[in-house]
């Protein structure tokens, strides 16, 4: 071993230097590679990542505006020119949103019955038929 001064480390080798066309070459592959596959995820990897996101917060689905328009409007059909509370509204959504995904869970349970993955319009109607909720007699069965 050399002699080397206190505090001093040992000199190591630098690394070769690369021409500069070889540098370019490479670094254009491998861009290219990144590009072909760069944003490319499996089948079903993005829909249970919107899942995942969708499990974590606590907001609502529907848009606040829209459902407050869609309530005026329904509310104006009975010819009713109500005013509504902010909280009221609130309520309103979080109660239909709870129903529209009670319904989605077992109509996704009447397609894996039939060893599908996907909803069909048919899995609702037979949902409809099988539980009979009273807001089902307002919805014409397509």
């Amino acid at each position: 071993m050399s002699r080397t001064r206190s505090g001093q480390s040992k000199i190591t080798k630098m690394p070769r230097k690369t021409s500069a066309k070889k540098a370019v070459i490479k670094r254009s592959v491998r861009t290219c590679k990144q590009v072909e596959g760069q944003n490319r995820l499996r089948p079903g990897q993005a829909v249970k990542r919107e899942i995942r996101q969708m499990q974590r917060t606590c907001t609502s689905c529907i848009p606040r505006a829209s459902f407050a328009k869609v309530i005026k409007e329904v509310s104006s059909q009975f010819s009713l020119n109500y005013r509504y509370q902010t909280s009221a509204i609130d309520v309103l959504q979080e109660a239909c949103e709870n129903i529209v995904v009670q319904m989605l869970s077992d109509t996704q349970l009447i397609a894996e019955h039939t060893k599908r993955l996907t909803i069909y319009a048919k899995d609702v109607q037979l949902y409809l038929r099988i539980v009979k909720p009273q807001w089902a007699q307002y919805v014409p069965i397509i």
